[in-house]
């Protein structure tokens, strides 16, 4: 993943807020649109999160073990079977810990 500027994340975080107002006063207050509300609002709550980095710090943390900086990385090197011993040793706890932060970006209510 491509490391994004100040100016990119500024402008996802007024996005996200913009898209917060709306659904709070257009979305939510329609009692119709229960299901849409319950999406709309998984939706702001998984970009919130992604917005305040806590995914690629655990992220980052997972792959620090395997010798790669990112996911890509990694997968490219397992691709081309160019992991050293220590790294395929490393490989199923930082696979681990990878899902668990995707887990816990997308589902955070399910431990």
């Amino acid at each position: 993943m491509a490391a994004e500027t100040s100016s990119t994340c500024s402008k996802k975080a007024i996005l996200a807020a913009a898209l917060q107002i709306e659904f709070e006063t257009t979305l939510r207050a329609d009692s119709g649109n229960r299901y849409s509300a319950a999406m709309m609002a998984r939706g702001l709550m998984i970009l919130q999160r992604q917005l305040a980095g806590q995914t690629m710090a655990d992220c980052s943390a997972a792959l620090f073990g395997t010798g790669c900086a990112t996911e890509t990385a990694l997968a490219q090197a397992i691709r081309a079977r160019r992991l050293t011993a220590a790294q395929q040793a490393a490989l199923p706890q930082a696979l681990e810990a990878l899902v668990a932060a995707k887990r816990a970006l997308t589902a955070p209510d399910k431990g």
